[in-house]
C-alpha cells in the first residue's frame, strides 16, 4: 500500500510539471510594440508586390502616385496611414518560418513601408486575412515569425493605381454657380440665370432697420434669357455635377482624339468650369474631359443622362396665349311713340 502511494505522488508530480513546463512553452513570448505614428509626420509610403512598386507621395498639400503624377485619394491615404499608424500585433500564428499558408511568400506578400521624411518609420509583409476576418497575418523584415494583425490590413493596402486615383474630376461650389450654359452637337443653347432673392427692408420697434427676404424662397429660380423658367427638379440633377466622379481615366495622349462633342456643360461664376461629353463607346461610357482636370475620363450613361438635357425637359411648358374677346354692351330699344 505504501508503494502505491509513492507512485501516485510520484506521478501527480510528473504530470504537474509537464502541464506547467508545457502551459509557459505556450505562452512564453513577447510580442514586438509599435509606437503610435503622428499620420500628419508621414510623407511617403510604398507598397511592393511581386513584379509591382507603388510609391504615393506628399505634395503642396496633395498626394501623388509617382512616376506618373496622378493625383491620389485622400481619403484612402488617411485610411492607409491610420491604419499602420496603430499597428497592433495580437498574437504569434507560427515560428517555424513558413510563409506560403499565409500568404507571406513573395508571390503573395504586399510590403509597405512609411516614411517620415528620409527615415523610415514602418516596414512590414501583409499575408492574408485571418479567419476572424478582423486580423491579418503579418510578417517583419529579416524575421521567420509569423504574427497577427488587429485589423484588415489587406483590405487597405490590396489596390491598384486606377483603385487609388482620385475620381473627382470637376468640382465647384454649388452656392456659387450663378449662369448655366446647355450646349446640344444639333439645335439652339439653353441659357439659364439664376435670379436673386428679393430682400425687403423692415423696421424693429428699436428704430432700426433690418434685411429679411419678402418671402421664404423653395429656392432660386432659373431663368433663360427670354423669361422662360426651369424646371427645379431638372436644375437640381445639373447641378450635381458641381461635384463629378468618374468611372475610370483614359490615357493623356487620348486627349487629341477626342473631337466634336455631343454635349457641352458649362458653370458661370466664381468658380467657372466646363464638361464637354463624347460619342458613346462601344462598351456604353462616355468619353469626356473637364476644365478641372488634367486627364480623360469615362462616364457612366446616368451620370450623363443627368446633365445632357433638352429644351423640353427642362423648360416649364409655354402657357398658350388667351384670346381677348369683346363684349358689346346692348343697349335698350325703346319704341317708338
Amino acid at each position: 500500500m505504501k508503494k502505491e502511494t509513492i507512485l501516485l505522488i510520484v506521478a501527480i508530480v510528473a504530470l504537474g510539471l509537464y502541464l506547467g513546463l508545457r502551459n509557459r512553452n505556450r505562452t512564453h513570448y513577447t510580442l514586438p510594440h509599435f509606437d503610435k505614428l503622428k499620420v500628419e509626420k508621414i510623407d511617403r509610403i510604398v507598397i511592393k508586390r511581386k513584379n509591382e512598386s507603388l510609391t504615393i507621395k506628399h505634395h503642396d498639400d496633395r498626394w501623388l502616385i509617382e512616376p506618373q503624377g496622378f493625383k491620389a485619394d485622400e481619403n484612402r491615404l488617411k485610411k492607409m496611414a491610420s491604419a499602420m499608424s496603430g499597428l497592433k500585433l495580437t498574437a504569434l500564428a507560427a515560428e517555424s518560418g513558413e510563409t506560403t499558408r499565409y500568404n507571406l511568400d513573395p508571390d503573395h506578400a504586399i510590403r509597405v513601408t512609411l516614411y517620415a521624411g528620409d527615415k523610415k518609420v514602418r516596414d512590414i509583409s501583409i499575408g492574408k486575412i485571418a479567419s476572424t476576418y478582423h486580423h491579418t497575418y503579418i510578417s517583419l523584415p529579416g524575421k521567420k515569425d509569423v504574427y497577427l494583425a488587429a485589423g484588415n490590413l489587406r483590405r487597405e493596402f490590396d489596390i491598384s493605381v486606377d483603385k487609388l486615383r482620385d475620381k473627382i474630376v470637376l468640382k465647384v461650389d454649388k452656392n456659387a454657380v450663378t449662369g448655366i450654359e446647355l450646349h446640344p452637337k444639333t439645335g439652339k443653347p439653353i441659357i439659364l440665370t439664376k435670379e436673386t432673392t428679393p430682400v425687403s427692408v423692415t423696421p424693429n420697434p428699436k428704430g432700426k432697420t433690418t434685411a429679411s427676404p419678402a418671402k421664404k424662397p423653395k429656392g432660386p429660380k432659373w431663368k433663360t434669357p427670354d423669361g422662360r423658367t426651369a424646371l427645379d427638379g431638372q436644375v437640381e440633377q445639373i447641378l450635381t455635377a458641381c461635384t463629378l466622379n468618374c468611372d475610370s481615366f483614359l490615357p493623356k495622349a487620348q486627349l487629341k482624339t477626342l473631337k466634336d462633342p455631343i454635349f457641352t456643360l458649362i458653370f458661370k461664376g466664381t468658380e467657372p468650369a466646363t464638361l464637354k461629353i463624347y460619342k458613346q463607346n462601344k462598351d456604353g461610357k462616355y468619353p469626356a474631359v473637364s476644365s478641372k482636370c488634367d486627364f480623360p475620363f469615362l462616364l457612366s450613361t446616368w451620370k450623363v443622362d443627368r446633365v445632357k438635357k433638352s429644351a423640353g425637359e427642362i423648360l416649364e411648358k409655354r402657357k398658350p396665349k388667351t384670346k381677348n374677346t369683346i363684349k358689346l354692351k346692348h343697349t335698350k330699344i325703346r319704341p317708338m311713340a
